[in-house]
């Protein structure tokens, strides 16, 4: 689906790569705002077209329409998994903790 689209995405880059050289320039911002709205859109678009496809392929299967509309809820969910480091054979959990631990490996390997 979207490697298809991989020819949008040298415009932007070039815009990119021109207001990044030059973030006060007008006329380059504005190009790269419509290449990025451009590209943007052909994604969404090309999302749309792909989902109703596969969504018309799966028309008349109840199981597999119901595993496709489990796939595309699921998409976008983020794991809600606690942070977990193991030292010295003991995990530890405690979001404090961790912070203190890589901190302090951070300050060993600065003083070596």
């Amino acid at each position: 689906m979207i490697t298809k689209l991989h020819w949008l995405t040298q415009g932007g880059i070039i815009f990119h790569r021109k207001t990044k050289n030059k973030p006060f320039n007008i006329v380059s911002y504005k190009k790269y705002q419509k290449v990025r709205n451009f590209v943007s859109n052909q994604i969404k678009y090309a999302k749309r077209d792909n989902f109703a496809q596969e969504f018309e392929s799966c028309k008349n299967n109840t199981n597999e329409k119901r595993k496709f509309i489990k796939t595309i809820i699921t998409m976008n969910k983020t794991d809600n998994s606690s942070p977990m480091i193991k030292k010295y054979g003991s995990e530890i959990t405690d979001p404090t903790e961790i912070v203190e631990n890589f901190n302090h490996f951070l300050w060993i390997l600065g003083h070596h």
